[in-house]
């Protein structure tokens, strides 16, 4: 699939509103948001979605599950399991 520059860029714009997002909701947001891009590229990797999908595919993610607060790194361990385990669809 290729993808054109002015796509590239929108795709890059919501990209960092996520993470923007991520930023501001705090909490265990910002480890939802990097494990949801991480399995969500790996499916890219995999041949599984398109590329224009991740962030499509990461918001899912961050829309299902509430940011919680992080006192500790098992905190922040179950935070990231459970975005890798939460439904895409």
């Amino acid at each position: 699939m290729s993808v054109s520059p002015d796509h590239t860029a929108s795709l890059a714009d919501r990209a960092v509103d996520l993470a923007l997002r991520a930023i501001d909701q705090g909490h265990s947001a910002g480890a939802t948001f990097a494990a949801a891009t991480e399995t969500a590229a790996q499916a890219f990797l995999g041949r599984r979605v398109p590329i224009t999908a991740i962030a499509e595919l990461t918001e899912r993610v961050m829309d299902q599950l509430d940011p919680a607060p992080i006192n500790d790194l098992s905190d922040a361990t179950e935070a990231t399991e459970r975005a890798r385990a939460a439904p895409r669809i």
